[in-house]
């Protein structure tokens, strides 16, 4: 089911406009009635978009997408874009705090019993995980093995914590096969951030856009060309979105 909400069009794609605290409400409050898929893209996963026909089509399918990105928010702001930022990290946290004390069921898939356990202690409300094998991308039969026990599992939100591309393709595949009501919302690191198993920039850094210089500065190797490369393929759609407007002017 689509929720009906005012949007903005930028990159080739529709976003949602409403604030953090809202999301969460929505996510928290309309797991029981509705099932919907929501995706959080990035630069990473917008310049992904660009490259794979068949990544972009599952990010369009999603019932609902939320800016996660300040950088993506400040370029659209160049182009008279008013694009309000929700990160997956802080609608996790926030979500967790607004469930806490509840019976809504939260399915995580991707973390660990440990991380899990961590958070069980701290909330109160039913936490269950599903842990796929490694390297789930080349294994087409535990692949569809996942889908179909998520098509059956009746948590009101199941959190997807695969990384990209996996993760919104993954929760794509269940979101069509899918009949029982519920929210997919794919959240990257979340848990991992708020478990400590990972760190997340500072605020100075969060603040100004610069989550992703942090990161790249203590994984460099790792990170260094992934962000190269968004760097360019921002460019790119940022003369693509240019072009659109001068062509409908």
């Amino acid at each position: 089911m689509v929720v009906k909400l005012d949007s903005v069009k930028f990159f080739g794609s529709e976003f949602a406009v409403l604030d953090l605290d809202t999301a969460a409400e929505l996510v928290a409050s309309r797991g029981e009635r509705e099932r919907r898929f929501i995706v959080t893209p990035n630069v990473r996963i917008l310049n992904l978009m660009r490259k794979d026909e068949r990544y972009r089509a599952a990010i369009q399918n999603a019932s609902m997408r939320l800016n996660d990105s300040k950088v993506t928010a400040r370029v659209a702001a160049l182009f008279g874009v008013e694009l309000p930022t929700v990160t997956g990290s802080d609608l996790t946290a926030l979500l967790f705090d607004k469930l806490a004390g509840s019976s809504h069921e939260v399915l995580v898939v991707g973390s660990n019993e440990a991380d899990l356990d961590k958070l069980r202690e701290r909330y109160d409300f039913p936490l269950q995980g599903i842990h796929p094998p490694m390297g789930l991308a080349d294994k087409p039969e535990a692949r569809r093995e996942l889908v179909e026990t998520l098509c059956g599992a009746q948590a009101q939100t199941i959190l997807f914590c695969l990384g990209s591309p996996l993760g919104e393709a993954t929760a794509n595949e269940v979101f069509a096969a899918r009949t029982l009501p519920g929210t997919l919302l794919c959240v990257g690191a979340s848990i991992d951030f708020m478990t400590g198993a990972q760190r997340r920039a500072p605020l100075w850094f969060r603040d100004r856009g610069l989550e992703w210089l942090y990161r790249m500065l203590n994984d460099p190797i790792r990170l260094g060309p992934r962000y190269i490369s968004d760097f360019f393929g921002l460019l790119a759609m940022c003369c693509s979105e240019l072009k659109q407007r001068l062509v409908s002017r």
